[in-house]
């Protein structure tokens, strides 16, 4: 299964908190799923912590970025197609990142871990 990790749920899975649900900590940890995390989560990441925010990372969005890859995490670039289609999703979240995430399982055809109810409002998968 190839699944799109959100941004809350890289980082609790990372940080190994309680908050992930049992699941999707099942999900990302099993070899026969193929785990993306979408640049516009490391974006989100960097801006946050830019302005003070405490992601729990313990250490730099660099080191961050290496423990992701270790984990043989595969990164998803975000393209012109995925932005056409955040332009025609319909506006119930209104979180920039979230809803290029959304677009980009869409157009990937990615099912997506995420705590995030709304994004049960879009057509993808929600797992958790």
């Amino acid at each position: 299964m190839r699944v799109l990790v959100d941004t809350q749920s890289v980082i609790w899975y990372f940080i190994e908190s309680p908050l992930l649900s049992k699941k999707a900590h099942h999900i990302i940890d099993n070899p026969e799923n193929q785990c993306l995390l979408s640049l516009a989560s490391i974006w989100e990441m960097a801006i946050k912590l830019r302005k003070g925010g405490d992601l729990g990372l313990n250490g730099s969005l660099q080191d961050f970025i290496e423990r992701v890859e270790e984990f043989d995490f595969e990164f998803l670039a975000i393209s012109k197609s995925h932005i056409y289609k955040t332009q025609k999703l319909e506006l119930f979240h209104n979180d920039p990142f979230d809803r290029l995430i959304i677009a980009q399982a869409i157009f990937e055809n990615l099912h997506i871990i995420s705590s995030d109810e709304v994004f049960d409002k879009y057509p993808v998968t929600r797992l958790w």
